[in-house]
C-alpha cells in the first residue's frame, strides 16, 4: 500500500513539474511579445538558455536566428544548407542540443546527417 501511494505521488509531481515548465516558458514568451518572433522556441533549462527562431530558406538551405533569454537582443544568425527531402522548424529543432560556444547539435541525430554543419555565410 506504502508503494503504492509513492508511485502515485510521484505520478502526482511529475505532471506537475512538466506543467510547471510549461507554464513558465508561456509566462517567457509573453515578456518577449514583440522583442524576438512568436515562432519562437525556448532551447535550454531552467537556468537559463536562448531563444530560438528557424525559417527554411529557398535553396536547400535554413537559417536559425537566436535570441538572447532576457533581452532578446539577437546573438546570432546561422545559415546552413541541408539535403533532406523532409526538413522542417521542428525537426530541426529536435536536433538542437543548446547554444554556448556556437549552436550545438544532438550527436546522431538524423537531421545532422543530411545538413552541412558548418554554416554558411548569410546574405
Amino acid at each position: 500500500m506504502v508503494v503504492k501511494f509513492y508511485i502515485y505521488l510521484f505520478a502526482v509531481l511529475f505532471l506537475f513539474i512538466q506543467g510547471c515548465t510549461t507554464a513558465r516558458e508561456a509566462k517567457m514568451l509573453k515578456k518577449m511579445d514583440g522583442i524576438v518572433p512568436a515562432t519562437s522556441k525556448w532551447l535550454g533549462g531552467k537556468d537559463g538558455g536562448v531563444w530560438v527562431n528557424i525559417a527554411i530558406l529557398p535553396k536547400n538551405t535554413f537559417e536559425i536566428i537566436i535570441y538572447n533569454d532576457y533581452t532578446g537582443k539577437k546573438i546570432a544568425e546561422l545559415v546552413y544548407e541541408y539535403t533532406c527531402a523532409n526538413i522542417d522548424e521542428k525537426l530541426i529543432f529536435k536536433a538542437l542540443s543548446g547554444f554556448g560556444n556556437g549552436l550545438q547539435w544532438v550527436p546522431d541525430n538524423p537531421i545532422t546527417k543530411c545538413v552541412n554543419l558548418k554554416e554558411k555565410a548569410s546574405n
